[in-house]
């Protein structure tokens, strides 16, 4: 299970260099709890906050708008959010590591167009605590490419069977999942992907969810957004201020398709699909 974290926790190395830094941990699942940790790590007098994803970036931002804090979120737009003034010059106490949804989105409906030709209607999974930018972002690729948008709000694993028949007898020919700690936890994952397979939808996701059976996974290599916080959170450490460090964008990216479930949905894998990492 994916669990939020306020701040990394053990001794260990500062990236570059031969010296050590003191991590105190705290973890919460309630988002409410977050809040309450980040105060604790506040008071510890803490010099920097590792805060990843949304619900911990938010109870970080409450805890504290001086102690500099870098985030490492796929859902969040920290300019629309309000935490940085603008990407290149944040100019608060927030950087760090984030996605652009815009271009994630879009890129998605590509890749779901190319292995389901003439795709009209596209259902949409995704969190309401989290997903403004990212639903957003994926109205606009959708109405550039001429697709409508059936939004599904997650609301339990329970529920998600009856959203999705309804959304296949509405026309829906595929599914976009969007990113969301509580829909990316490991045992929701393989859920989506049995639920989307038994309607017969053709569904995207991010992060491990073509290895739990979902059709394709695409979206940034996680190593790399991971080290670059890590490097924003050293900067730190030796003394820039997180005001003067721009927010880093992923720039390699990874493609996952499972021939296992598109055998079973019956499609074939386009050639411009061929440089793809397959899970037989």
């Amino acid at each position: 299970m994916r669990r939020p974290p306020v701040a990394a926790g053990g001794e260990r190395p500062v990236a570059g260099k031969n010296r050590a830094a003191r991590c105190s941990g705290r973890f919460a699942e309630p988002e409410e709890r977050l809040r309450e940790l980040a105060t604790q790590l506040v008071a510890t007098g803490s010099q920097v906050i590792y805060a990843q994803g949304p619900y911990a970036l938010r109870g970080a931002r409450a805890a504290s708008v001086i102690i500099p804090i870098v985030g490492f979120d796929h859902e969040t737009d920290p300019v629309a959010a309000g935490y940085a003034a603008s990407l290149a010059r944040p100019g608060g106490n927030v950087t760090g590591a984030f996605l652009d949804q815009s271009e994630i989105s879009a890129k998605q409906l590509q890749l779901l167009r190319e292995l389901v030709p003439g795709l009209t209607r596209v259902a949409v999974l995704l969190d309401a605590a989290v997903a403004s930018a990212q639903r957003e972002s994926v109205e606009v690729a959708a109405k550039r490419l001429g697709v409508t948008v059936a939004p599904i709000v997650w609301r339990g694993p329970d529920t998600l069977p009856a959203a999705l028949a309804s959304a296949t007898q509405d026309g829906a020919r595929g599914l976009i999942v969007l990113s969301s700690p509580r829909i990316h936890e490991q045992g929701n994952r393989r859920l989506v992907a049995d639920a989307a397979l038994k309607r017969h939808l053709p569904a995207i996701g991010m992060l491990n969810f073509a290895r739990d059976g979902l059709l394709i996974t695409y979206g940034p290599v996680q190593k790399d957004m991971l080290r670059s916080a890590a490097n924003l959170v050293a900067k730190i450490l030796e003394g820039a201020r997180p005001a003067d460090l721009p927010i880093e964008r992923p720039a390699r990216f990874e493609l996952v398709i499972n021939l296992r479930t598109a055998k079973a949905l019956g499609l074939t894998i386009p050639q411009s699909l061929s440089g793809a990492e397959t899970i037989p």
